[in-house]
């Protein structure tokens, strides 16, 4: 999320897991404002440190882009490619 400037997440689901396998945490949120880049961090930080080391995964619903151009940048710092099917404007 960092690499597109203003990029917003919506509707995330995070899972902390300790290494150890003993100790799962889930979070799901959504915000009608979103997450930026930071509140996400700040979101994950905090699930890991009840957790300690392990995993952390996360899933998004979707992507909020300021522009068309934002996007585009974001999909080439991604690597990902472009598919028209999963854009709304």
């Amino acid at each position: 999320m960092e690499a597109a400037a203003n990029v917003v997440a919506h509707d995330i689901s995070l899972t902390a897991e300790s290494a150890d396998g003993q100790q799962t945490l889930d979070y799901s949120g959504s915000l009608e404002t979103g997450y930026n880049a930071a509140a996400a961090q700040q979101l994950t930080r905090q699930l890991q440190s009840i957790v300690s080391e392990g995993d952390l995964r996360m899933i998004v619903g979707s992507l909020a882009f300021p522009t068309g151009q934002a996007l585009l940048d974001w999909l080439r710092a991604t690597g990902q490619t472009f598919n028209l099917a999963k854009v709304r404007q």
